[in-house]
């Protein structure tokens, strides 16, 4: 996930509620999430503890804005290489590598999983939110178009899951972000599947 910036246009609400996520992800990029403290985002954000407060009712309601944010950018960054591809192979191959290395090379993410991955834990267990979206998307865009819609949902949700083993977990077997490996994974471990399910579809 690309690192957050500052809010444009002239909503200076906006402005200001884009400065404090912009802040608490150079927090969570140094610390992890265990140490965000209100004080130090206030003051990193350059604005009051009356005005953080008015954002956010707490910590736990600003860290979960920040990932809601940070998955938000997520999506739409691997949305804009899906659409560089009409072929629904090119869009499962490229859209998963790129979402691998972009969360992958995302510094708090790498924080977080090395400081308190505890915290990650929902992402594997249970209906998280990062698993719902990831699951629609390759569900509605990753070349899943032509199967049936039973078996386009559990081929979404095997890549999904998939995808955050991977992340979470990370192969020492292979480097999933050197160049070409995602993509090579994707072809032959991916692939087979989703062509399996289309035969069976015919």
């Amino acid at each position: 996930m690309r690192p957050l910036v500052k809010a444009s246009g002239s909503d200076a609400g906006s402005d200001t509620r884009g400065r404090i996520l912009a802040a608490a992800v150079e927090m969570a990029e140094t610390t992890g999430l265990r140490k965000v403290a209100m004080e130090e985002i206030a003051r990193r954000a350059r604005v009051g503890r009356a005005t953080l407060y008015l954002h956010f009712s707490g910590r736990d309601d600003l860290i979960a804005a920040m990932i809601d944010d940070q998955l938000a950018r997520f999506f739409a960054d691997v949305q804009t290489v899906l659409d560089q591809h009409d072929n629904g192979e090119d869009q499962l191959v490229y859209g998963f590598a790129h979402a691998f290395r972009l969360l992958f090379g995302n510094k708090a993410l790498s924080t977080v999983r090395a400081v308190n991955p505890e915290i990650l834990q929902p992402a594997i267990i249970g209906e998280s939110r990062a698993l719902l979206m990831g699951r629609a998307l390759v569900e509605s865009a990753m070349g899943t178009q032509d199967l049936p819609a039973e078996s386009r949902a559990v081929f979404a949700e095997h890549v999904a899951r998939m995808f955050h083993t991977y992340m979470l977990i990370p192969t020492q077997l292979a480097d999933m972000t050197a160049p070409d490996v995602a993509e090579d994974f994707a072809r032959q471990f991916l692939l087979p599947i989703r062509d399996h399910l289309l035969a069976q579809a015919r």
